[in-house]
């Protein structure tokens, strides 16, 4: 994805990842069993859910033991701020 956002932070800043957890963009490649197609434009969800723990088999995706978020450096190195992301 191409994220509209101009680069702003990158590692060598010293923060170990580069922020933004609310991004919008542009799809420019995707997977074999992608959904969606290049050109679309897209809004990102910040937060990436197991499926698989106690708490996502209690629907409660909100609080997952195992929770990545985009932009937090929690599981992703770059956020909203970067040029391209690569999303799951």
């Amino acid at each position: 994805m191409n994220l509209t956002l101009q680069k702003v932070l990158n590692d060598s800043h010293g923060v170990g990842f580069v922020p933004g957890h609310e991004a919008v963009g542009v799809v420019v490649k995707t997977g074999p069993n992608s959904i969606l197609n290049v050109g679309d434009r897209i809004a990102v969800e910040n937060h990436f859910y197991c499926g698989n723990c106690v708490m996502c088999d209690e629907d409660r995706g909100d609080i997952c033991m195992k929770m990545y978020q985009f932009g937090y450096g929690n599981g992703t190195k770059h956020g909203g701020c970067s040029q391209f992301s690569n999303l799951r």
